[in-house]
């Protein structure tokens, strides 16, 4: 185990180490594309090629458009990608996604508010889910997974208490990471929080990259899109969604 720890610590280190430099940046918004940027290319480094990393907007088949999210996971194997932008932001099918997170310099009650307001309306966009051919055989739709809500910072500013009851309240996040302080995972059964786990202070990276992993594996993988509800969006095509496949 101790090579895992090694490891990641350096990756750690590495890390802080380019959060803090953002420090030196004169301006707000390009310390804060600095820190985003940062922590995009760590989560790339961490994950499997199978997921995408990106700075972008979600959108619906009705044409319903997120606001700008800081970095999404999503499933970069069999999800159609829409449109990138000149500034290489994308526009990514919802059901695409795993996972909405909002990156900030700290965790406290006003940030954690911001971004449990975010992913609440990400999560209001309407979500398809069609059937699919595996390993040669036809399989019904799968129920929606779960969107993992995560905050990215490098420190947290309240108690541990304090947190716990915020999390209670701001009930879609469910991964935090504090550089210089810690990660915690928070459970929850059908919405309703149940407990919190911490990791030491100078293991919240080695926690971000378990929690997280341990996490994208219990959702497995996204349900198939249904591109037929796109096309009919458009004045060209008139595609039977009212069957499974």
């Amino acid at each position: 185990m101790s090579i895992i720890q090694d490891l990641l610590k350096d990756k750690q280190k590495e890390l802080l180490s380019k959060l803090e430099g953002s420090s030196h940046i004169p301006h707000s918004t390009g310390q804060g594309d600095h820190t985003e940027s940062s922590w995009r290319k760590f989560l790339e480094n961490i994950l499997p090629k199978k997921y995408g990393i990106d700075r972008g907007y979600l959108i619906d088949s009705y044409g319903n458009v997120s606001d700008q999210i800081d970095a999404i996971i999503y499933d970069a194997l069999y999800s159609p990608l829409i449109m990138t932008s000149e500034s290489g932001e994308k526009f990514i099918p919802v059901e695409a996604v795993y996972s909405i997170i909002e990156i900030k310099p700290t965790i406290n009650k006003k940030y954690l508010e911001y971004a449990n307001d975010k992913i609440e309306s990400t999560k209001k966009l309407k979500r398809s889910s069609r059937g699919m051919t595996c390993a040669g055989k036809r399989v019904p739709p799968r129920e929606l997974t779960n969107i993992l809500g995560i905050i990215l910072a490098t420190n947290i500013q309240i108690s541990k208490n304090t947190l716990e009851k915020h999390l209670k309240t701001y009930n879609n996040i469910d991964i935090g990471c504090a550089v210089n302080n810690y990660t915690f995972n928070s459970i929850r059964k059908n919405g309703i929080f149940q407990s919190i786990s911490y990791t030491e202070k100078d293991e919240s990276i080695l926690g971000l990259f378990f929690n997280l992993h341990n996490r994208l594996h219990e959702i497995g993988t996204v349900a198939a899109i249904d591109i037929r509800k796109y096309a009919n969006a458009l004045d060209s095509f008139n595609f039977n969604t009212e069957e499974e496949f």
